[in-house]
């Protein structure tokens, strides 16, 4: 059956999916959609997508490096390349603090011109900066703890930095006032590397001296950088495109397109980043072996996982958009037409979300084989394809544009990563997935229009945030019971060994 670690990862995604979605309520309840929430949000943000590039790319170029050494040498030969890797990402990371805290205005003109008239913002920036060097720190943890497959400890490392953020705008706010609030963002990713850096004592991290290997350990993995920079700066980039073409908007617009991206992503975060998480371990293993028959498997299984876990909640998400939003976001700041533009951007973003979900499992097959140039050249296509997509799509549909932007950019993106897996030597179980697929179709069919039979007879046209929580709850049960039962019907097989965990390809 599925184990322990396989729930408790399940329940501190969702603790920490629910503890995102109080947060940007939180926002919401105490700045509107204005320009503070706008600030706020891009602060809270901005270091996160200026690091979450080189985050990504640290976690995910030192985990396998870090995991082979472990493996086919000694803990104290890891420990030594993790802390000469560790030495350097921190030199680094101090380094682009410096440079953003002395050139904020640079920083503000690339990633949000419509802001740069706002004099307050360049303070913040300032503030908000130093928690790059803390997120550099956090990233090398999150790599040593998923080498050892505490990957739900990883999975709950947001909920520190959520509740922090969550008390600093309904208690700090109003006693100490705004630029409090924002010092409440260094905080947040401190107490993040504080809960990391537990665990990873507990499993024997320690700074160790070098090796003579170490160097040798640090070049092949300085080889792989470059290239996954460029791949994984791909999502950011778009981001970038994104706050940066919607800041030029209505005021309340980078608010707007933030809480449609948060709500999709973190549908993602429950449960289809579960799954890619939980894949990425297994894939490191078989790539350390140069097992590539298994780590074929293991790719299919993750990528029919997704699937069947995604395909109920984004349709679910999709039909009931606008009472989500209602829900967790109406007040007498945030109204009627912010919530329909909202929930517009939101469904823009679910057309691509699972489309998503399979990018970051195929990806993760790419780094732990070391073969980056693919992941390299497929960002800068990618982010090619979303800056025309949203220069052409924001004119006839705002920002909505820019959700269906980065959703189509996602297809691309995943189309280019299957077409290049016989570079590394990986076949999907094409048959197995086509399969999965194809008795997929009846089940979602079923369900979206399952939908609107109930949605007619409960709670019409009702504002009632406990009567919205009510009608979501039991149009979620009601919708997902469907949708399993007509699997079961279809996919017995395949479901027994899913639940099982086994491999499906004999």
């Amino acid at each position: 059956m599925i184990n322990r670690k396989t729930i408790v990862l399940f329940i501190l995604t969702i603790t920490s999916m629910l503890l995102g979605f109080i947060k940007e309520t939180a926002i919401i309840y105490t700045l509107g959609a204005s320009t503070k929430s706008d600030i706020f949000v891009f602060a809270s943000n901005l270091p996160i997508i200026l690091f979450s590039v080189m985050g990504t790319v640290i976690s995910t170029t030192f985990m396998p490096i870090y995991t082979d050494i472990r493996i086919n040498n000694s803990i104290d030969e890891a420990n030594s390349f993790a802390s000469k890797f560790g030495a350097i990402i921190l030199g680094l990371c101090i380094t682009l603090t410096l440079i953003f805290i002395i050139f904020p205005d640079l920083l503000i003109k690339i990633m949000a011109p419509g802001l740069v008239k706002i004099a307050i913002v360049k303070p913040v920036i300032k503030i908000v900066m130093p928690s790059i060097i803390i997120f550099g720190i956090t990233s090398i943890l999150e790599g040593v703890l998923e080498s050892y497959n505490n990957v739900e400890v990883v999975a709950a490392r947001q909920i520190p930095f959520n509740l922090v953020l969550i008390i600093s705008m309904l208690v700090i706010y109003n006693n100490f006032g705004f630029m409090a609030c924002i010092f409440m963002i260094l905080i947040g990713a401190l107490a993040q590397l504080l809960y990391l850096a537990s665990y990873s004592k507990k499993i024997g991290l320690r700074i160790k001296k070098s090796t003579q290997h170490t160097n040798d350990y640090l070049k092949t993995s300085l080889q792989m950088i470059i290239p996954m920079a460029v791949g994984v700066m791909a999502m950011q980039i778009n981001n970038i495109i994104s706050i940066n073409l919607a800041s030029g908007l209505e005021v309340g617009s980078i608010t707007k397109l933030n809480i449609a991206n948060k709500l999709s992503m973190a549908s993602y975060s429950a449960l289809g980043y579960l799954i890619v998480i939980l894949v990425f371990p297994i894939l490191a293993e078989y790539a350390a072996k140069k097992d590539f028959e298994n780590i074929g498997k293991s790719l299919s299984e993750g990528i029919v996982k997704v699937l069947i876990i995604m395909v109920p909640v984004i349709i679910i998400l999709f039909v009931s958009a606008e009472d989500v939003v209602k829900l967790l976001f109406q007040n007498n700041k945030f109204l009627e037409q912010d919530i329909l533009l909202t929930t517009k951007v939101l469904r823009g973003y679910l057309l691509g979300l699972i489309f998503w979900a399979i990018k970051d499992i195929l990806n993760r097959a790419y780094y732990s084989l070391k073969e980056t140039k693919v992941s390299m050249k497929n960002g800068i296509i990618t982010v090619c394809t979303n800056i025309i997509a949203s220069l052409v799509l924001i004119g006839p549909f705002g920002i909505v544009g820019l959700a269906l932007a980065t959703s189509f950019s996602s297809i691309i993106s995943v189309i280019l990563l299957i077409s290049s897996l016989g570079i590394i030597n990986v076949k999907l179980k094409s048959k197995y997935i086509k399969i999965i697929v194809a008795k997929l179709v009846l089940p979602s069919i079923i369900i979206y229009f399952s939908y609107y039979i109930i949605n007619s007879n409960l709670f019409v046209g009702s504002t009632n945030k406990f009567e919205l929580l009510i009608k979501l709850i039991i149009e979620s049960i009601f919708m997902v019971s469907i949708y399993f039962f007509v699997l079961y019907l279809t996919l017995k097989k395949e479901l027994y060994y899913f639940m099982k965990n086994r491999n499906t390809y004999n």
